[in-house]
């Protein structure tokens, strides 16, 4: 039987910090899904199942801060094409 694990979405421009938090989000039984923008993100984010995130507040382009506004909004679920 496999259980699905929790996802933990790691959204940071700094592939060292993204890397690091994969790897410690492992060793704890999660899963974890980085991205090195909010952009790259909302491209793949579909809300199903348990996760929570880790956000970096500044980021060129969108940054944290625009992206949760973003995600409370509701106007975001996926922008898949």
């Amino acid at each position: 039987m496999t259980e699905d694990k929790a996802t933990v979405f790691i959204v940071d421009d700094d592939p060292n910090i993204t890397g690091a938090l994969s790897e410690l989000i492992e060793i704890i039984d999660l899963k974890p899904a980085p991205f090195n923008s909010a952009d790259k993100f909302l491209d793949a984010y579909q809300p199903n199942g348990p996760a929570c995130m880790v956000l970096d507040i500044r980021m060129p382009g969108m940054s944290g801060l625009e992206l949760q506004k973003e995600l409370v909004s509701g106007e975001t679920t996926c922008r898949l094409s």
